[in-house]
């Protein structure tokens, strides 16, 4: 009996050592990404929600994934020297070009942040042009936007944060934006007289976006981690855990 409770013992040790060493093992891969609430939010356990998402895809494929925060002008222009992965970014045919691009992390939509005194509306690119329109620093809003750039007065700044305090003092009339995570910014920083002030144009649409994990083309391993990462979504969403996610976010718009 003793010597059947020790053999037992031995097979249940080298078990676990043989879990552990393959714990050890455990492919890992440092994903850029700068901060983008909600979504992406280094002061949140998970992360943010997007964040959360790709940790458990590339895990439900045997990938520990960890973040590394850099200002997303500089994240995108290390994706272009290639080497380097990242997610949360939407597509244009610049980045079509150069980048390839992963199954649909979630979806959203754009409209512009004003002040609801300017009483500003509009109905062609050609309309803005009179207006001083306030863009965040690498991110995109759809061809057509992008197009229209180089006509329109954009002031760019590095964060989501200071656009808002400069359509507040009058220093911007418009705010491009994605509404969810302006909104979700307005509510958590501005006093109740400055969010009244406040109000979102979301008429006519800007195009409706996706995210998604990229990495380019001119990275060897990029096929390899878009379908790794496109696996383990797959996974999340046979597991009910991708719709939980997602039915977060859309409680926040």
């Amino acid at each position: 009996m003793g010597s059947s409770n020790s053999y037992l013992t031995t097979i249940l040790i080298l078990l676990t050592l043989t879990s552990i060493a393959r714990a050890s093992q455990a492919e890992e891969l440092t994903l850029l990404i700068d901060d983008y609430p909600p979504y992406i939010d280094k002061s949140q356990e998970n992360q943010g929600f997007w964040s959360e998402m790709v940790i458990l895809a590339f895990e439900r494929v045997g990938i520990q994934a960890r973040l590394l925060y850099k200002p997303w002008g500089r994240v995108e222009r290390e994706i272009d020297g290639a080497n380097q992965v990242s997610f949360g970014w939407v597509k244009d045919s610049k980045r079509l070009k150069n980048w390839y691009f992963s199954k649909t992390i979630s979806t959203g939509t754009a409209g512009f942040l004003s002040k609801k005194s300017s009483d500003i509306s509009w109905l062609t690119y050609e309309d803005l042009r009179q207006y001083k329109i306030g863009k965040t620093i690498g991110y995109s809003f759809g061809d057509e936007f992008k197009k229209w750039e180089p006509m329109l007065n954009i002031q760019r700044v590095p964060e989501d944060r200071q656009n808002i305090q400069k359509v507040l003092i009058g220093r911007i009339d418009l705010f491009v934006t994605e509404i969810a995570s302006a909104a979700m910014l307005i509510r958590e920083h501005l006093t109740e007289a400055e969010k009244n002030s406040l109000g979102f144009i979301t008429s006519p649409a800007l195009p409706a976006w996706t995210a998604h994990l990229v990495c380019s083309k001119e990275y060897e391993k990029c096929p390899y981690y878009i379908n790794k990462f496109n696996q383990g979504l797959k996974v999340l969403t046979q597991q009910g855990i991708k719709q939980k996610i997602i039915k977060q976010i859309n409680s926040l718009k």
